[in-house]
C-alpha cells in the first residue's frame, strides 16, 4: 500500500472554540498523542514568509485566546515534525463550528493508524455532530468523492456530500438517516461515546487502497441515498439540500 499524499480531518460541532473549558478538552485531546501533539501555533498565514510561530504550550495558547469573542479567527495550530500538519478551529459565533486538521505529503503508512485513532479522541472532545477522514492520492485515478472542502455553513444548510474512509454521525444524523438503515448499509459501525455512530467504509480504512475505498464508498453511499441527507453540490454556489434533510439543531444551553 502507498501511502495518500494527504489526509484531512474535517469536524463540525456546537462547541464554542472561545470556550475555556470546551477548548481546553479540544486541545487535551490534540495532546492525546505525544507523536501527533501540535509543536507550534501562529495567528498569521503559513504562506507569508513574515509570519512568526509559538512553540506550543496548552496552557499558554490558552491564555492566549482568553479574551477572544464568538467572532475572533483563533491562533492556527502546527505540526512541524512528522507527520507534520495544519489545524484550524474556526470560531462561527451562533452556527456550527469546525476543526480542519490537514496533513501534508510526508505522511508514511505506520502514521495512519494512530491517526485514526487520535482523531476518534478529537471527535469525542467536541461531541461531533459529524466528522470524516478524506484520503487524497495525487497521481492516481480513482473515483473516491471527497467530502473536504464543504464548509459548516453549507453543510448545514443541505446535508451531507459523500461517506468518507471513516465518519461520525451524531445522534441527530443518526436519526435522520436510520439507525436500521446504517447498520444494514455494508459498512463497519460502532456506536459512539456522546449517543452517535462511527462508520467505517472497510475494516481497516488506514489500510485500504485508492481503489478499495472508492467501491466501498460506491456501495454504501448507494445503500444509505434513500434518507435524502445527502445534498446536491454538483454546482458551485448553487448547492441544493437532501430531500428529507433536516439541519442541525442547536442544542439548549441549561442555566
Amino acid at each position: 500500500m502507498t501511502a495518500p499524499d494527504r489526509l484531512e480531518l474535517n469536524i463540525f460541532s456546537w462547541h464554542s472554540p472561545v470556550d475555556q473549558a470546551q477548548l481546553s478538552s479540544l486541545l487535551q485531546a490534540f495532546d492525546s498523542n505525544i507523536d501527533l501533539a501540535p509543536t507550534h501555533y501562529s495567528s498569521g498565514d503559513s504562506e507569508d514568509p513574515k509570519v512568526t510561530y509559538q512553540p506550543y504550550d496548552r496552557h499558554q495558547f490558552l491564555a492566549d485566546v482568553s479574551n477572544f469573542d464568538e467572532y475572533e479567527e483563533l491562533p492556527v495550530l502546527y505540526r512541524k515534525e512528522r507527520p507534520k500538519y495544519e489545524a484550524e478551529v474556526s470560531n462561527n459565533g451562533s452556527g456550527l463550528n469546525s476543526v480542519s486538521v490537514m496533513f501534508d505529503a510526508c505522511l508514511k503508512v505506520k502514521d495512519l493508524s494512530q491517526i485514526f485513532d487520535w482523531s476518534d479522541s478529537i471527535s469525542l472532545s467536541l461531541d461531533a455532530e459529524f466528522a470524516c477522514i478524506d484520503p487524497f492520492w495525487d497521481d492516481i485515478d480513482y473515483e473516491y468523492i471527497h467530502s473536504a472542502g464543504i464548509g459548516a455553513r453549507d453543510f448545514q444548510s443541505n446535508g451531507l456530500v459523500s461517506i468518507s474512509a471513516r465518519n461520525w454521525f451524531g445522534s441527530h444524523l443518526v436519526q435522520l438517516i436510520g439507525r436500521e438503515r446504517i447498520n444494514n448499509c455494508d459498512g463497519y459501525v460502532q456506536d459512539t461515546a456522546w449517543g452517535g455512530v462511527r462508520l467505517d467504509l472497510v475494516e481497516e480504512p488506514w489500510q485500504a487502497n485508492a481503489e478499495t475505498l472508492s467501491i466501498a464508498q460506491k456501495k454504501i453511499r448507494r445503500n444509505l441515498e434513500d434518507s435524502g441527507v445527502f445534498g446536491d453540490y454538483s454546482k458551485v454556489l448553487r448547492f441544493k439540500a437532501g430531500k428529507n434533510w433536516v439541519p442541525m439543531p442547536k442544542p439548549v444551553m441549561s442555566l
